[in-house]
């Protein structure tokens, strides 16, 4: 029995014309007011420190 498998390819180009924007929603656990970004050979690389947690210590009689 012969089986055949078909792949399809699929090619998404993007152009820019004009301006462009991305928007992603982040929790409240980052430091938006530390965060850096750079763009390096076609790649945008965005650096977001997390907050750390806040320990908690419960004493018992």
């Amino acid at each position: 029995m012969l089986k055949q498998t078909f792949l399809a390819l699929f090619i998404k180009k993007e152009r820019k014309y004009g301006e462009v924007k991305r928007t992603v929603s982040l929790p409240q656990l980052f430091k938006i007011d530390e965060a850096h970004a750079k763009f390096d050979n076609g790649v945008l690389t965005v650096t977001i420190p997390k907050e750390e947690k806040k320990k908690t210590q419960l004493k018992l009689d």
